[in-house]
């Protein structure tokens, strides 16, 4: 990170950069562009990724090994 963030937010741009394509400064743009998003944003998104996380225990997607496959609903 370029500024002095406080320790909440490093740990978030630190935890983004480990995204697939996802920089130091790509990071710090999320994160900025996040904390600045309404708390109903944030807490919809936090449920999102909790819940795709609980499908992946069930069910596991290959799609970056293959970047021809194709997810079907």
């Amino acid at each position: 990170a370029r500024l002095d963030f406080p320790e909440e937010i490093k740990n978030l741009i630190d935890t983004l950069k480990k995204l697939p394509g996802i920089g130091p400064k790509g990071a710090e743009r999320i994160a900025v562009w996040l904390i600045n998003q309404d708390r109903e944003f944030a807490s919809h998104l936090s449920k999102a990724v909790q819940d795709s996380v609980q499908l992946n225990a069930h069910v596991k997607f290959v799609v970056f090994s293959n970047p021809k496959a194709s997810v079907d609903n």
